[in-house]
């Protein structure tokens, strides 16, 4: 198991039914243990609703579901009494594109209101005004193994000075079948020799891939 870091801003991409869903629903589940601080409120905003959100509901009795993003006053008063929230905001391309409280969560609010903050899109690439101040506040990428995330996987690769070896790794994780997936720490409160890792999740064998300047 590979813990994040409290706080932390995440990008979850993938195309449709590459896993992400469930990779988020795997980090809800666990998230009392995979942060240095416990999370104590899941707050999950989705476009459509899902099946699974049920399960989920009668086994966390700390998460609520919403239909509608929230504003910067409820989230600070859903929040008030939290000392680590989860605010998920799940198939979020178009909230990135039009609504400011995501680019506020990104670069903002998650630390001020003690939240970590979880975009789930489609796509790497994100659109609009506000996105490109999100993604450079972006601590965790989640990249599933999925055709379309080839332009996201280049421009990380080339900003982390390693693209080389980043497409290497993700091409070594995707051969192992279907919902893999890499994820890329970019905090600056990460040790880089576990930047690349897969499989972070209590009960899965975490796997940390080193590049050459780290060997």
């Amino acid at each position: 198991m590979l813990p994040f870091e409290d706080y932390s801003v995440f990008l979850v991409t993938g195309s449709s039914q590459s896993g992400k869903s469930s990779w988020v629903q795997k980090l809800c589940r666990h998230s009392k243990e995979m942060f240095n601080t416990g999370v104590d409120k899941i707050l999950f905003f989705y476009k459509q609703y899902e099946n699974d959100f049920v399960s989920l509901q009668r086994d966390l009795d700390n998460i609520s579901f919403s239909p509608n993003l929230p504003t910067e006053d409820q989230l600070a008063d859903s929040l008030k009494d939290s000392k680590h929230g989860l605010v998920i905001i799940d198939d979020a391309l178009q909230d990135i594109a039009t609504n400011p409280i995501c680019q506020e969560l990104a670069t903002r609010l998650a630390h001020h209101l003690k939240t970590s903050v979880v975009f789930c899109t489609q796509s790497g690439q994100l659109p609009g005004k506000f996105g490109p101040f999100i993604a450079r506040n972006v601590h965790q990428a989640i990249i599933m193994r999925s055709a379309n995330q080839s332009y996201y996987l280049r421009n990380l690769g080339v900003q982390l000075g390693q693209y080389k070896e980043l497409k290497e790794i993700y091409n070594d994780i995707c051969r192992g079948g279907a919902y893999n997936y890499i994820c890329i720490s970019m905090h600056p409160l990460r040790d880089s020799q576990y930047r690349y890792s897969t499989s972070v999740f209590p009960g899965e064998t975490t796997v940390v891939y080193k590049t050459q300047d780290q060997a």
